[in-house]
């Protein structure tokens, strides 16, 4: 649980008790905690507290802003979405200048620690049946699982598989990676947030809505615990008679609990929970290797599902800079095609030579005092040929220092030289397929 206790503000005293993974705090009657403080934004902070026992807030882009205060140190949360962990006696202010709400916080850990029947390390190989039906049904598994592309699609397949897999499952759990949370000063440690993705009950279970989802099912944190402690399969057989008070299986009604986890090298991707609800013991060791089998090939499908959604998301993003900057560039030309007014003979000699060579691949060199039209001519040339509709890049290498000359042409990887911190990639690579205009580089 998390309290916290307005210090100072519109109504010091008060006391918020939050209970819940995820809790909003702000002047809006929906949030977990509502201020009467009116500086304070409608939404204006969240509050997330994940598997493994780390609390984070995160500002939600509030009017004014917030602070963490630990002891001497001042920590401004700059950026929506930036996590930073919180500690048992930290202090929350909200606000500016005079206007300040203060909470402060306290964290009680009411979490014993689960009595575990069976853990099993990813490094062991799993004993499976000599049953041929199960053997292919774990076959049948690892293909859907495999064929899945996206991350959605992963986990579904691996849902349906758990429930194909293990009779007595009623309720899949999978938590994966969030994010990364700064501990202590701003930069210093970063904290993995782990928070639940996805929940399906058995189809026909006393607790399916209609789709197969739920809109919440709280997570065994004693037991998500030791799967990322001792990177290993764990198997709680009769979770409240073992477990006692533990509040989290208590909340979840969880009779049985076996949790495997998701792992791509040493890192820990996330936790595979399945559970029954029904009956004491009705979870075996078979089915932990069973889901130890069939994890391996789930870890690797959402290691690839995560990087295809990066690379959608990068994609799309690089796809909206790059109708910006064309949109930007044609408004810079008003909208008009480039127009190079002269009806002099060396004018129309130029023209015809424009005209040769626009749709060719030469290199094309444009000689001419300073203030001539040089970037004129080669923007004439771009915009007269096929690559019209790609990225005109212009540099002026008479800007560029001599040693960062080779970098920003060619590009650099991450360590070639001091504050390489990056890939990068150069001038050449970026203008591919389209233009490229060095300008003044005879003086580079």
């Amino acid at each position: 649980m998390i309290r916290l206790e307005v210090v100072d503000g519109a109504s010091p005293g008060r006391v918020y008790e939050l209970t819940g993974d995820v809790a909003f705090v702000g002047r809006a009657p929906q949030n977990e905690a509502v201020l009467d403080d009116g500086h304070v934004s409608g939404r204006h902070l969240r509050i997330v507290r994940g598997l493994d026992g780390a609390v984070t807030v995160e500002d939600l882009g509030s009017t004014n802003g917030t602070i963490v205060v630990r002891g001497d140190e001042r920590t401004v949360l700059e950026e929506p979405g930036d996590a930073f962990e919180l500690f048992d006696g930290d202090v929350l202010e909200l606000g500016r200048d005079d206007e300040i709400c203060r909470l402060a916080v306290t964290i009680v850990d009411e979490e014993r620690s689960a009595h575990l029947v069976s853990v099993k390390s990813v490094g062991e190989e799993a004993e499976l049946p000599d049953d041929p039906v199960t053997l292919r049904r774990i076959y049948d598994a690892q293909r859907k699982i495999g064929r899945a592309r996206d991350l959605d699609t992963v986990l579904a397949a691996i849902a349906e598989s758990v429930f194909d897999l293990v009779a007595h499952a009623t309720h899949v759990t999978v938590v994966l990676q969030a994010a990364e949370a700064t501990s202590g000063k701003k930069g210093e440690v970063k904290v993995k947030n782990f928070l639940p993705v996805l929940t399906r009950v058995r189809p026909g279970h006393s607790d399916d809505e209609g789709d197969g989802g739920r809109p919440f099912v709280p997570i065994t944190r004693s037991v998500y615990r030791k799967v990322l402690e001792e990177r290993a399969a764990v198997l709680a057989a009769d979770a409240p008679k073992e477990v006692a008070s533990t509040p989290s299986m208590m909340g979840a009604s969880v009779r049985s609990c076996v949790a495997v986890p998701l792992w791509e090298g040493e890192e820990i991707l996330g936790v595979l929970q399945v559970d029954n609800r029904d009956a004491p013991g009705m979870l075996k060791g078979t089915d932990l290797d069973v889901l130890l089998c069939v994890a391996e090939q789930a870890s690797l499908a959402v290691a690839n599902g995560r990087l295809i959604k990066r690379l959608v998301v990068a994609e799309e993003k690089a796809r909206r800079e790059n109708t910006f900057l064309k949109d930007r560039e044609k408004e810079r030309r008003g909208g008009r095609e480039i127009r190079i007014i002269g009806n002099s003979e060396p004018m129309k000699e130029l023209l015809v030579q424009l005209g040769k060579v626009a749709d060719t691949n030469v290199t094309v060199l444009i000689e001419g005092e300073t203030g001539t039209g040089k970037e004129l001519v080669a923007s004439a040339l771009h915009y007269r040929s096929r690559r019209r509709d790609e990225l005109f890049v212009a540099q002026n290498c008479a800007a560029i220092a001599e040693t960062l000359l080779e970098s920003e042409l060619f590009g650099h990887v991450k360590g070639a030289f001091t504050g390489a911190s990056d890939d990068k990639k150069g001038l050449f690579e970026l203008a591919d397929g389209s233009t490229l205009f060095l300008d003044e580089i005879t003086e580079a």
